[in-house]
């Protein structure tokens, strides 16, 4: 439902319908899931949050170890939300995002 059908047709061309919902993450999720850490952001225009939140359901009904922060600034591909990685552009430079890189850095240390 809220799956960038751009990316789907773009990497499974002319197998987009038969495959689309088999290669969506949140299908794929199993007790064999690694520990999973997702960030997100509300203001991403091209990824909607709720792909997110989606496969956070499934790693949860597996008992997938997992953390997740939805950011409320920032669109899609932050990086690091820094001037150094923003590839030029000023709308990938988002303050409340920098943190995620320490945030993952906390939760590696206790859960890998």
């Amino acid at each position: 439902k809220f799956a960038h059908e751009g990316s789907f047709q773009s990497l499974l061309a002319d197998a987009y319908v038969e495959q689309k919902d088999a290669l969506s993450l949140e299908h794929l999720v199993s007790a064999l899931t690694p520990p999973t850490f997702l960030w997100h952001t509300l203001e991403d225009g091209l990824v909607a949050a709720e792909n997110s939140l989606l496969f956070a359901e499934q790693l949860r009904k597996y008992d997938v170890p997992y953390e997740m922060h939805i950011f409320p600034r920032g669109g899609h591909g932050l990086s690091l939300g820094t001037k150094e990685t923003a590839n030029g552009g000023i709308h990938n430079i988002e303050p409340s995002v920098v943190r995620w890189p320490e945030l993952f850095a906390d939760w590696v240390k206790w859960n890998i």
